[in-house]
């Protein structure tokens, strides 16, 4: 009787195991945010926490990346700043905390340079008289 409820303790500890491994799989098949998290909530404990945990870093990293090059321009700069402070305020011992802070700091001077880039060539451009002098501005 014994070794039956040993067997069937054993039996149960594995099958859960094999169901925190599969569900891992699963979320790391799908690989975004939710999944991992909906993981997380369900498995907090699991040996799988801290790489889920990495991974849910790593993506959110990739999407505050992604923001200084997509979206309409005017006002990317300000929004990717943001996307950065909330990275810092989210993972304050992340990963990518050192480029975040850097990202934070030169991104307004890389702003102020376009802005000026900018506003020359479109003085230039209004100064510009006929084609030829079009060609040369854009040469």
């Amino acid at each position: 009787m014994r070794r039956t409820v040993a067997a069937i303790g054993i039996l149960c500890i594995l099958c859960g195991c094999v169901s925190v491994q599969t569900e891992y799989e699963q979320a790391k098949g799908q690989n975004n945010s939710l999944a991992y998290r909906q993981f997380l909530a369900k498995y907090p404990q699991s040996e799988y926490a801290p790489d889920v945990k990495k991974r849910i870093e790593d993506l959110f990293w990739l999407s505050v990346t992604g923001s200084e090059c997509t979206g309409p321009e005017t006002g990317r700069k300000q929004r990717a700043i943001k996307q950065y402070q909330q990275y810092l305020s989210e993972y304050p011992n992340g990963t990518h905390v050192d480029e975040a802070k850097h990202r934070v700091l030169a991104l307004p001077e890389e702003a102020r340079k376009q802005q000026m880039e900018r506003e020359a060539f479109e003085s230039e451009f209004k100064a510009a008289k006929g084609l030829d002098a079009l060609e040369g501005l854009l040469s």
